[in-house]
């Protein structure tokens, strides 16, 4: 049949089809290319049979939805690319949240509907399938700007709805509602309304990163240290033959970029050469801070606490060398029978790991009060930092040998920067194979990225991951992250009152949503009371 066979349908003409009954219009048609009045197939009576024999709607095997559920069950609650929701009244208000977080996220992700995550991610289907399809694709097409593109399929024998939610493009992100211009992003497994900041954070995106190379205000020559200029320009002579030839040394800065052409330094400059940078970006540094132990109170955040400035160079050496004295140690015998000390994540993990987040970290103005964070848990390092990748996803990272175009001239500078260990800060794009050869050999799990659009996490675990089932978060877990997600952050008194249950109760799945990093602790207004929030909300 001609309505089955044809394939090269556009997306308006898709949802056309879907939204008119029993028959198509004649826009449809003409959009479509195809007949009209059109030649149904036999039994494409209603318009659940239409939309499947159009390719609008497909039956998809059970198998499928089932991998979704297993894992899903496996993590013990939702992931950030799938979102489940009961939907027995009809579609969910949320969807709509779901909907914009998704176009947000790089790679998109899926929402089932009809799927009860209190029952253990247990299938129940919705009443009407093709109906709330037709309602869930109007929403995505006329709720939003720019419209979320988004693809339905229909899993029997459950009569279970999936939605594939494609990423808008970054040159038209954020996608927000109409009408509020609300816009959400997603995080673990919650739908999160974007800051002001975080909307100029992706509209500062649309269009390639240039705000490393902006000159700053009331600063000179003489604002850069000259221990660091001059070992810059030997290196780069050496190094480089082009720039061998330049002999003069303001002229090899504004080559590299530290210099803009009036000789006025630029922020890649300030932030790479001057003797103290955070002069004017005070949270260009990176925060950290260690626990070595698990701790069965839930106050007790970190160990240790510190925190890194300076220019690039003396900041990675410092936070580099804290980093390896924070990892518990182990003490390993080589082949011609050397005892040596070890971190149990290796050392040139670390090194590119946060060589790479300085580097490539977003230096629009939006995120100028944000600080690339690092933690290190009993079992993990987690690294973030303000900004998304740029010029390449995930996917790519450490297969091809591409780098990310985002701070060009700070990265051009960064070439010929050396850490105290004599290695170059940036190593044009060799950093992550680096990082995917030394875990390996450690025999530890690959590192695990999250771009969120707007910040990038890596996370460094230290013990063979063993994949269990789980059972699903309990309902008490599910109140806590509701509270919190609905007020921001909270005390445990504060928690107990609005739930009505015990602080002991609360504290108890606070300290089960700390392990599993869904929540962390804020100072209070006082400076020494102690508050909640769910990781990465402000």
């Amino acid at each position: 049949a001609q309505l089955v066979e044809r394939s090269n349908r556009t997306a308006e003409a898709r949802s056309s089809i879907l939204l008119t009954s029993t028959r198509w219009s004649r826009a449809a048609a003409k959009a479509a290319a195809l007949p009209f009045p059109p030649e149904l197939p036999q039994g494409c009576a209603n318009l659940r049979n239409v939309a499947v024999s159009c390719g609008i709607l497909r039956y998809v095997n059970a198998v499928e939805l089932d991998e979704i559920l297993v894992r899903l069950r496996s993590l013990g609650g939702e992931a950030s690319d799938i979102e489940v929701k009961r939907a027995a009244g009809g579609l969910p208000e949320s969807t709509m949240a779901t909907l914009s977080a998704f176009a947000n996220r790089p790679g998109g992700g899926t929402i089932l509907l009809g799927v009860d995550e209190q029952l253990g991610f247990l299938p129940a289907g919705v009443a009407d399938p093709a109906l709330m399809a037709s309602a869930l694709a109007n929403k995505a097409r006329e709720g939003f700007e720019p419209p979320v593109s988004v693809e339905i399929s229909i899993i029997e024998p459950h009569n279970v709805l999936a939605a594939r939610v494609s990423e808008t493009p970054p040159s038209h992100k954020p996608c927000r509602r109409k009408g509020s211009a609300e816009a959400f992003m997603r995080f673990a497994d919650g739908d999160f309304r974007l800051s002001e900041a975080e909307i100029e954070g992706f509209i500062a995106n649309r269009t390639r990163p240039r705000f490393d190379q902006e000159s700053v205000n009331g600063t000179t020559r003489d604002s850069l240290d000259a221990q660091i200029v001059e070992s810059l320009c030997e290196t780069a002579r050496r190094r480089n033959e082009t720039l061998r030839r330049v002999i003069d040394d303001e002229l090899l800065l504004k080559k590299l970029g530290a210099l803009s052409p009036d000789g006025t330094p630029t922020i890649a400059g300030l932030l790479s050469l001057s003797d103290y940078p955070q002069q004017w970006f005070p949270n260009f540094v990176i925060r950290a801070g260690a626990t070595v132990t698990q701790h069965e109170d839930p106050s007790i955040r970190f160990e240790d606490v510190a925190m890194f400035d300076g220019p690039i160079p003396r900041m990675l050496d410092a936070a580099i060398d804290w980093a390896r004295r924070s990892r518990s140690q182990r003490v390993t015998e080589t082949a011609d029978g050397m005892v040596t000390t070890e971190s149990d994540i290796p050392p040139i993990v670390l090194r590119e790991l946060l060589a790479n987040a300085i580097v490539h970290r977003d230096l629009a103005p939006w995120s100028w009060s944000r600080a690339t964070e690092l933690r290190m848990l009993p079992d993990r390092m987690v690294l973030t930092n303000p900004g998304g990748l740029w010029g390449t996803t995930v996917e790519r990272l450490g297969r091809d040998q591409i780098t990310s175009s985002r701070n060009e001239s700070l990265i051009r500078i960064c070439q010929y920067l050396m850490l105290r260990d004599g290695n170059a800060i940036e190593a044009m794009a060799t950093g992550i194979p680096r990082i995917v050869g030394a875990l390996q050999t450690a025999g530890l799990p690959p590192v695990e990225f999250r771009d969120q659009g707007i910040t990038f996490t890596a996370i460094v675990r230290v013990a063979r991951q063993v994949t269990r089932a789980q059972p699903a978060r309990r309902f008490a877990d599910e109140r806590v992250v509701k509270a919190l997600r609905d007020s921001g952050a909270m005390s445990t008194s504060e928690l107990a009152a609005a739930l009505s249950v015990s602080a002991t109760a609360v504290r108890n799945v606070l300290s089960k949503l700390k392990e599993a990093y869904v929540v962390e602790v804020v100072p209070g207004a006082d400076g020494r009371s102690r508050r909640y929030r769910l990781v990465g909300a402000d």
